[in-house]
C-alpha cells in the first residue's frame, strides 16, 4: 500500500461532477505464454478506427497478437473477452487477451507457484509490495526505454499531479519496473457500515465512539439473539474500525511523518486487541469471521445476523437489493480521541512485463493506448450509443447500467467498464455518476480524517531478501496472534509480553530498521 499525497477532490466536487455528468476464470498457465503475432481474424470494431486523435496508429498490431495476462478475478464481475469493452479493445488494437485469472485471495500463492514453475505470462498484475521482490530477481524487465519510445501517454499521466506518481513508481535508482493503475481521484471507498433500519427499530443513533459502538452492538444482540452483530467476509476487515480508533494498524504506517510498526512498537495495539477480545467474549463478533466466504457473509446479512462491518461502500446498493439499508459511518473515535481513515491509493495495482515476453514493444504500445483519450473513454464509459450517450459534451450511462441488478458500478463492470486488476486510467466523472446518495454520504463522512499510506519502497536485493525472509514469518505470526487474542486462545493480559518477545527473536527490529531506512531514502527522491 502506498502513501498517497495527491490532493483528492472533495465529496462536494464529486457530487457536482456526478450531477454534471449524470454522467472466465482459469488456473495459472501450464504452458509457455502464446507468442504475440499469432495470425487470426480480428472482431469488427464498432468505431472502426484506423488512428486515434493523439497520433497513435491503430491497430497496434498488423497481425493478430495475443498477450497472456495474469491477474486476480473480481468476484462481482469476472472479466472475460465476451464483455463489450474487451471485444472493442481487441477490435481496435488487433490484440487478444489470454486471461490467466485466479481468486484475489490466492493471488500471491499462485504467483509463487508460477515463478517456481518458470511459466510466466507476458504481463502480471498485483500490488507493488508483493511484486517488487520478483523484479529484483530479474523476472520482469525494466521499462524506462520502452516507455520513453512507446509509452508517451503513460508517462504523461505519471507526470501529472506534480510528478508524485512517478516518484512512487521509480525505485531508488530512478528505474521503472511497472505501470500502475492510476486513479484521477483517491477518495477511500472502504468504510464502516451499519444497518440503519435496525438502529431505527432500537431508537438509536449511529455510533460515533467505541463506547457507543459497544452499547449499540449489545442492543442489537438483545433484539436479535441469533445474531453476531459484527462480521466480515474473506476480503473484508474486522479490525480496521477498531485499530483506527486507537491510531494503529496491523502493518507499517506513517504517524506524524514517522514510519512505525504498531504490532511491535505501539502500546495502543494491545488496547485495541483487548477491546476486540471483549466484543468476542460478549458474543458480539461472528464466531465464524475467520472462515466466512463472501457468499456466507452476504447470507448472514440477508438473514439479519450481521449489522456492522468494514468493507467497500459499494456493498451498500448490494445490501439494498437484499432489502437491507446500510449507511457509511465516520471513523469511530477511540479513548484518546484518535480517529483516522486511509485514502484509497492513487494506485494499488501494478503491471509488470515478464522477461520472457516475446514482444515487450507491442505490449507497451498496447498499454499506452489505454492511456489515450480513446482508451480512457473506452474503459471508463464503454461504447457510445450502447453503454452511454453524449449530448452537448455531457455523458450519461445507459439505463442498462444505471438500473442494473448488481447496482450501477458493478453493472458497469459486467460490461468491462472499470475493470478491476486491469491496468488502465480511472477517472472520477463516470464512476461518480453511479454512486448512490448513501455511498456519497459514506465518503463524505470520512472527510477530514484521511491519513497517508506507505508508498512502495525498495532497497538493494540483499535488503529486500533479508526483509522478506523476516517479515514473511512475522506477518504470519502477527496475523495468527491477532486472531488468537481476539477469540481467547491467547490471553491478552498474561501473554502479550511473550508475543512481543517472540517478535524480537524473529528479528522484527532489523526488518523495521530496513523499512525505515528505505522510507528515508524515498523522502529524498
Amino acid at each position: 500500500m502506498g502513501k498517497r499525497v495527491l490532493i483528492g477532490l472533495t465529496v462536494m466536487a464529486l457530487v457536482i461532477v456526478s450531477a454534471c455528468s449524470s454522467s472466465k476464470s482459469s488456473e495459472p498457465p501450464a504452458n509457455e505464454s502464446p507468442k504475440a503475432g499469432q495470425a487470426s481474424e480480428a472482431p469488427k470494431s464498432s468505431a472502426q478506427p484506423s488512428a486515434n486523435a493523439e497520433g497513435g496508429t491503430l491497430p497496434i498490431s498488423k497481425n493478430k497478437a495475443t498477450i497472456s495476462y495474469y491477474a486476480a478475478n473480481f468476484p462481482f464481475a469476472p472479466v472475460s473477452n465476451d464483455m463489450i469493452v474487451f471485444k472493442e479493445l481487441e477490435a481496435r488494437t488487433n490484440v487478444n487477451i489470454d486471461w490467466k485469472l485466479v481468486p484475489a485471495e490466492e493471488l500471491e500463492q499462485k504467483l509463487n507457484v508460477l515463478v517456481s514453475s518458470g511459466n510466466i505470462p507476458d504481463v502480471m498484475v498485483g500490488p507493488p509490495d508483493m511484486m517488487n521482490k520478483f523484479a529484483s530477481k530479474g523476472l520482469f524487465i525494466k521499462l524506462d526505454d520502452l516507455l520513453a519510445k512507446y509509452g508517451q501517454h503513460i508517462m504523461k499521466k505519471m507526470d501529472d499531479e506534480n510528478g508524485l506518481i512517478k516518484k512512487m513508481v521509480k525505485n531508488d535508482k530512478g528505474e521503472i519496473y511497472y505501470i500502475p493503475q492510476f486513479r484521477s481521484e483517491i477518495k477511500y471507498l472502504t468504510a464502516s457500515m451499519i444497518q440503519t433500519s435496525v438502529l431505527k427499530e432500537l431508537n438509536l443513533k449511529a455510533p460515533a465512539t467505541l463506547d457507543e459502538l459497544s452499547t449499540t452492538l449489545k442492543a442489537m444482540k438483545a433484539k436479535y439473539p441469533n445474531s453476531y452483530p459484527i462480521s466480515k467476509r474473506e476480503l473484508g476487515y474486522l479490525t480496521l474500525p477498531i485499530f483506527s480508533a486507537y491510531d494503529v494498524s496491523d502493518d507499517f504506517r506513517i504517524v506524524k511523518g514517522q514510519l512505525t510498526y504498531p504490532p511491535y512498537e505501539s502500546p495502543k495495539f494491545k488496547e485495541a486487541l483487548k477491546y476486540l477480545s471483549t466484543l468476542y467474549k460478549d458474543n458480539l463478533i461472528d464466531k465464524e469471521y475467520i472462515t466466512n466466504t463472501t457468499e456466507i457473509f452476504q447470507q448472514k446479512v440477508k438473514e439479519d445476523k450481521v449489522f456492522f462491518m468494514s468493507d467497500s461502500i459499494e456493498y451498500i446498493p448490494i445490501f439494498k437489493d437484499m432489502g437491507k439499508q446500510f449507511e457509511g459511518l465516520a471513523p469511530l473515535k477511540g479513548p484518546y480521541g484518535d480517529q483516522f481513515s486511509i485514502r484509497r491509493p492513487a494506485y494499488n495495482k501494478a503491471l509488470y512485463v515478464s522477461a520472457k515476453a516475446k514482444d515487450p514493444e507491442l505490449i507497451v504500445k498496447w498499454l499506452d493506448y489505454l492511456f489515450t483519450d480513446e482508451g480512457i473513454t473506452l474503459t471508463n464509459w464503454g461504447i457510445k450509443g450502447d453503454t452511454y450517450t453524449e449530448e452537448n459534451g455531457v455523458r450519461k450511462f445507459a439505463d442498462k447500467i444505471v438500473k442494473h441488478e448488481k447496482g450501477g458500478i458493478n453493472g458497469a463492470r459486467s460490461f468491462g467498464i472499470f475493470p478491476e486488476y486491469f491496468v488502465h486510467y480511472q477517472i472520477l466523472e463516470s464512476r461518480a455518476s453511479l454512486l448512490s446518495p448513501a455511498e456519497v454520504a459514506g465518503i463524505k463522512a470520512m472527510d477530514g480524517t484521511y491519513q497517508p499510506l506507505l508508498p512502495p519502497l525498495s532497497g538493494t536485493q540483499e535488503e529486500d531478501d533479508k526483509y522478506a525472509k523476516i517479515m514473511t514469518d512475522v506477518n504470519k505470526y502477527v496475523k495468527e496472534m491477532i486472531d488468537k487474542f481476539i477469540v481467547g486462545k491467547a490471553n491478552i493480559d498474561t501473554e502479550y509480553d511473550a508475543y512481543l518477545q517472540t517478535l524480537k527473536k524473529m528479528n522484527v527490529e532489523e526488518a523495521i530498521g530496513i523499512k525505515k531506512a528505505q522510507y528515508d531514502k524515498y523522502l529524498k527522491r
